[in-house]
C-alpha cells in the first residue's frame, strides 16, 4: 500500500497527466494531418509531420507513465520527474535569449518542483 500522497505531489502528477494527454492528442492530430500536409507541401513534409507525430506520441506516453508512477508514490517516479525537470531547466536556459520571461518562469517552476520532490523524498517507496 502506498503512503499518503501529499497535495503537492498530487498536483504535480495531475499536471503531468494533463500535459501528457495534450501531447497525445497533438500527436494524433499530426498523424491525421500528415496526409494533408503531404498533399499541400509534398511528401517530404508529410513524412516529417508523421515522424514528428511519432516522437510527440512517445513523449506523451512516457509522460503518462512517469505521472502514474509519481501518483503511486514510487521512488522511480520521483527520480524520473526530477530528471525531466532538469532537462526542462536546460532547455529553458537554452531558450532564454528567444523568450526571457517564459524561460525564467520555466526555470523557476522546474527548480520548485525539484526542491519540493526532494523535500518529500522519504515518503516515496
Amino acid at each position: 500500500m502506498s503512503p499518503a500522497r501529499p497535495l503537492g505531489v498530487s498536483i504535480i502528477a495531475i499536471l503531468g497527466f494533463i500535459a501528457s494527454i495534450i501531447l497525445i492528442i497533438l500527436a494524433v492530430a499530426m498523424f491525421a494531418l500528415s496526409g494533408v500536409i503531404a498533399a499541400m507541401l509534398g511528401p517530404l513534409f508529410g513524412a516529417f509531420a508523421g515522424a514528428a507525430g511519432a516522437i510527440v506520441l512517445v513523449i506523451g506516453v512516457v509522460g503518462l507513465v512517469i505521472s502514474w508512477l509519481l501518483w503511486k508514490m514510487k521512488k522511480i517516479g520521483m527520480a524520473l520527474t526530477i530528471i525531466v525537470e532538469i532537462l526542462a531547466i536546460i532547455f529553458s536556459l537554452a531558450g532564454i535569449l528567444v523568450n526571457p520571461l517564459s524561460s525564467v518562469v520555466g526555470i523557476i517552476i522546474g527548480i520548485v518542483i525539484i526542491w519540493y520532490l526532494w523535500k518529500k523524498r522519504d515518503l516515496f517507496v
